[in-house]
């Protein structure tokens, strides 16, 4: 059998090179998924996104280390290795494996060049390499995806291990599985876990803790075939990313919003100057701390869109973050099931705040992820200037 050389394989460095060329925006996120005990084993999953404003990755990829195995740089940095192995993965299931090269990164393989060559097995010829993974590992990253519940963990490792093995070409043997078939076992688990646990854990993750726990992508979200007349803008000021949501409103009072602006680190100034582009002299319900103070001007938020034609409608006080959610899903849908807001497809900032934003211990929003909630707290000021929920409070009255 022909001898390993590194210099059949391309290294990571290199494929990102070629991503970051083809996908100047695009995004690549890692994760810790899990480590032992003792710190010594290390699973990371890495994703890889076209658009650094795409909900979706294109793919993604994950790998093991152990400390002190697989080379020298695993004795201080197998963490570190990890990491990189597991882009390498995700980049390999996407465009990236390189022209003429072998699919493993040059960094794995230098790991496996590097092993104690006490025996030599016979290998069978494959066109996809088997993972690296081992089954105890591949069971504690299903117990981590699974909150660490045992009983539900094996539930759901069994099920989806049943179904991956209905397919005849894979057997049971996890140490004979490629990259691809460990990417499918877990898509299975994750599946099931999205399914199932709400009812077997009793958990109300997808739901109660959720923000917009009343939003659902295939109820909500729709191309209207016309637009109502009557137009308005929500707002958000922040440095980070300044947001704006357009709607129309029906005769009925069903919202639709179909358009959005998020500009990163910009200002009030350029924020309106693109709403006027897209919707000018109408309506704007922007953040009522807004009319105290601007980003980045003396003059206030609300007077720089009052000044660029805007008609402002805003509360004193700043709603608390409750009382928009509550108005928000009540929109989204009311106790008799009527749905009285939707969104168009094209609108990701806010179908993204809706379906990831979640709420804090006390009930509020949890604003602890910068990239979240801005779209979402744009369409709210709206909603609960617009449609309230009352509270109606009892008294007594003396005769």
């Amino acid at each position: 059998m022909a001898k390993f050389n590194p210099a059949d394989y391309e290294m990571v460095e290199d494929r990102l090179a070629k991503f970051w060329k083809d996908n100047p925006n695009g995004r690549v996120y890692t994760e810790v998924v899990k480590t032992s005990d003792d710190g010594t084993m290390v699973i990371v999953k890495a994703y890889i996104y076209a658009d650094k404003e795409d909900i979706n990755p294109v793919a993604t990829g994950i790998a093991q280390e152990l400390q002190g195995q697989g080379g020298f740089a695993n004795t201080d940095a197998w963490m570190e290795n990890c990491e990189t192995s597991a882009i390498g993965r995700a980049l390999a299931n996407w465009n990236y494996q390189g022209t003429g090269k072998k699919r493993p990164s040059k960094e794995e393989m230098s790991k496996v060049a590097k092993q104690p060559t006490t025996k030599k097995p016979v290998v069978q010829e494959t066109t996809k390499p088997p993972s690296k993974i081992t089954e105890v590992a591949l069971k504690s990253l299903v117990l981590s995806m699974c909150n660490d519940d045992k009983n539900f963990a094996k539930k759901c490792y069994d099920t989806s291990m049943t179904r991956l093995t209905m397919d005849k070409s894979v057997g049971s043997d996890i140490k004979e599985w490629s990259d691809e078939t460990v990417e499918k076992f877990i898509s299975l688990v994750e599946s099931y876990v999205t399914k199932f646990k709400q009812e077997f854990e009793a958990s109300f993750e997808t739901t109660g803790n959720r923000a917009a726990y009343n939003f659902d992508r295939n109820t909500h979200c729709v191309q209207a075939k016309e637009l109502s007349s009557y137009l308005w803008w929500g707002t958000d000021f922040n440095v980070d990313y300044m947001t704006a949501v357009l709607a129309c409103q029906f005769t009925d009072g069903t919202i639709h919003y179909f358009d959005e602006i998020r500009l990163k680190n910009s200002n009030t100034e350029e924020l309106a100057i693109k709403m006027k582009q897209i919707a000018p002299n109408i309506e704007c319900y922007p953040d009522p701390a807004g009319n105290s103070r601007s980003t980045v001007s003396r003059r206030s938020d609300h007077q720089i869109l009052r000044d660029h034609g805007f008609l402002i409608r805003a509360k004193k006080a700043h709603p608390s973050h409750i009382d928009r959610l509550n108005a928000l899903n009540r929109k989204l849908k009311d106790a008799e099931g009527h749905i009285g807001l939707t969104v168009d497809p094209k609108c990701v900032n806010l179908i993204k705040d809706f379906e990831q934003c979640q709420r804090d211990s006390k009930g509020g929003l949890d604003k602890s992820q910068i990239e979240l909630t801005h779209a979402l707290d744009a369409a709210t000021y709206a909603i609960s200037y617009k449609f309230p929920i009352v509270r109606k409070l009892s008294s007594s009255i003396k005769w």
